[in-house]
């Protein structure tokens, strides 16, 4: 299900140079590491966020 995703990405990331995509994962992984500790302290600021989720 998720393979014609994958290649169209795998298409857009294979358009950069090696410096390029090199580049972009360090920003993607930097971004997700960044929005993963502010969803954390949201939830943490939020505890009843969680039971609304629930």
């Amino acid at each position: 299900m998720l393979t014609p995703a994958r290649r169209k990405i795998g298409d857009i990331i294979g358009g950069y140079t090696p410096e390029q995509r090199e580049s972009l994962f360090d920003y993607f992984a930097r971004a997700a590491d960044a929005f993963q500790q502010a969803a954390t302290e949201i939830g943490a600021a939020d505890p009843a966020a969680d039971q609304r989720h629930a």
